[in-house]
């Protein structure tokens, strides 16, 4: 198939280019030429003597432009067509096609465009989120990505600002999304408008790494009697010396004395330093009845409460799952008719702690740790990956390297593109103050042995007394909002969501591929999942369009 040809002019885009010049002549008469010379016009009348009626000479004149505005598309709409057309008989002069049909021509022009090296010029696209100036509730952890199947980023994406607002908080980290844009230009891809908006209503839960990851053990909650975290491929640690798993704080309240009647309360002062109490708690109360009141706390969502003892001399172990940190001792105001009421810290959480169990790499100045977990994915599907790292202690040195493995200690797995499935996470930038968020986005090529495994590795050794904290481990497959458009989940920081709280997703796209977009126009390439490469050895430049 003969898809460009500098000297002779014959090749397919040659044409193509030509039929696309006239549509975006049309356009730009429709948008501004012709209605800024009718408003030229209409502005002189204006100036006419006083005494001569100019709105009866003209007043026909307006809705008759806006009648050949929106008629442009009379014409843009077959020189579409002709372009399909034109590509069935290029794809057709080549011999019957194995798939006659619009879909089948463009990805029998891809296919050659490939094997011969062929590519056009590309846009420079990007996604990012930006948190609103008067959100008062947890931060949220974005996973952004424009990658496609083929691991190259979407051409396609709409240059839009959309919004992401709670709707919804459900529970602990627990809430709803709801995505809005701008609407979509009306007349569609030949719009003279287009593009205006994707469109998008959407609701998108929040994720919790527990409930919503493919990763096991993926908040390393779940230990075995050595310590060690569940699930995980320990191939170069040394437990409790380079590699440990942080415990959550546990507490305490002993009650003593044989109370027959009265309540006591139990308070607690939050992270923000405001104090909670909870509602009466009955002399006997049971361990569903604590865990049901401290959970009604703000940010004590995920307590679990055990008891041992005789009733009501219950002492309640209380484990603060999910608070970050070294949370407040809980304080106890007795109302019983006898007894007492205790409350004691049996162990104490670690000011570094996400959520009460996080993986801890410890420096000794030799090792490079490696932890990996096995999972099982289907290739050429994009998986948004995010987690939560920490930085504890100096000086601290090389990157975190989270990737996907075909083996324990082997190297990167590449994508459809050939771009290694690898997130770095650089340990010397940035502060150590905080808990920072990490995402990226992960596609496997087709043939993939499975299963595969998620390393975590330093790609340096830290220096004795240099620690880093990882929890949370988030993997999910990425759904596009639409068709070429943007990859978007996210996962709350500690905390009951904020109804309202917002952000703005900001897609980017300079439209500086002109042939890839108006190849997409006439003929689709987001509904069809394509696009036209953008990398080889022999460009068909934009100026073929002229």
């Amino acid at each position: 198939m003969k898809i460009y040809d500098a000297t002779n002019q014959d090749g397919f885009f040659n044409l193509a280019g030509k039929a696309f010049q006239a549509i975006k002549t049309l356009h730009a008469a429709a948008k501004t030429t012709v209605p800024q010379e009718v408003e030229d016009y209409l502005a002189q009348v204006e100036l006419a003597p006083p005494g001569l009626s100019m709105r009866r000479a003209t007043e026909e004149v307006p809705g008759a432009s806006q009648d050949w505005t929106e008629a442009q598309s009379l014409l843009s709409g077959p020189l579409a067509e002709s372009v399909q057309n034109l590509l069935a008989e290029y794809v057709r002069g080549d011999g019957t096609p194995t798939d006659d049909t619009r879909a089948g021509h463009v990805k029998y022009l891809i296919d050659q465009m490939k094997s011969g090296g062929y590519y056009v010029e590309s846009s420079a696209v990007g996604i990012s989120a930006t948190p609103a100036a008067g959100n008062s509730g947890p931060k949220l952890g974005w996973m952004l990505s424009l990658k496609r199947s083929d691991g190259r980023d979407s051409q396609l994406v709409l240059p839009e600002t959309l919004t992401a607002a709670i709707e919804t908080a459900t529970a602990w980290r627990k809430g709803n999304l709801r995505i809005t844009s701008p609407l979509a230009a009306p007349g569609g891809l030949l719009d003279s408008n287009w593009p205006q908006g994707s469109g998008i209503n959407a609701s998108k839960a929040l994720l919790v790494a527990e409930e919503d990851s493919l990763v096991p053990n993926p908040n390393f909650d779940q230990t075995d009697s050595d310590g060690a975290p569940q699930e995980w491929i320990l191939q170069t640690a040394t437990l409790g010396t380079t590699l440990r798993v942080t415990k959550p704080e546990e507490q305490t309240v002993a009650i003593s004395g044989s109370p027959t009647a009265g309540h006591y309360l139990l308070q607690w002062t939050d992270s923000q330093g405001r104090t909670w109490s909870t509602d009466p708690l009955a002399w006997n109360a049971t361990a569903a009845d604590v865990e049901a009141a401290l959970r009604e706390i703000p940010e004590l969502g995920a307590v679990t409460v055990a008891s041992t003892g005789t009733s009501p001399n219950f002492t309640h172990t209380i484990t603060f799952t999910g608070v970050p940190g070294n949370p407040n001792q809980l304080v106890a105001v007795n109302r019983l008719d006898t007894g007492t009421v205790t409350v004691s810290t049996t162990r104490a959480g670690e000011l570094e702690s996400f959520d009460g169990s996080s993986l801890v790499f410890v420096g000794n100045g030799t090792e490079q740790t490696e932890v990996l977990a096995p999972l099982v994915l289907v290739p050429q599907k994009v998986y948004l990956l995010g987690l939560f790292l920490r930085r504890k202690g100096s000086p601290l040195a090389g990157t975190l390297d989270v990737a996907l493995v075909k083996s324990p200690g082997g190297t990167p797995i590449n994508d459809p593109a050939g771009n290694p499935n690898l997130v770095q996470v650089d340990l010397t930038a940035g502060s150590a103050a905080d808990w920072q968020f990490v995402s990226g986005a992960f596609v496997l090529p087709e043939g993939t042995v499975q299963p595969v495994y998620l390393q975590l590795k330093l790609s340096t050794a830290l220096d004795a007394g240099a620690e880093v904290f990882v929890d949370e481990v988030l993997l999910t497959e990425g759904v596009e909002l639409y068709a070429g458009g943007p990859r978007v989940a996210a996962t709350s920081w500690p905390g009951v969501p904020r109804v309202g709280d917002s952000w703005s997703l900001t897609a980017t796209n300079d439209r500086a591929g002109e042939l890839q977009e108006w190849m997409h126009r006439t003929f689709d390439l987001a509904a069809l999942g394509l696009q036209l490469p953008t990398t080889g050895s022999v460009l068909v430049p934009d100026s073929v369009i002229s």
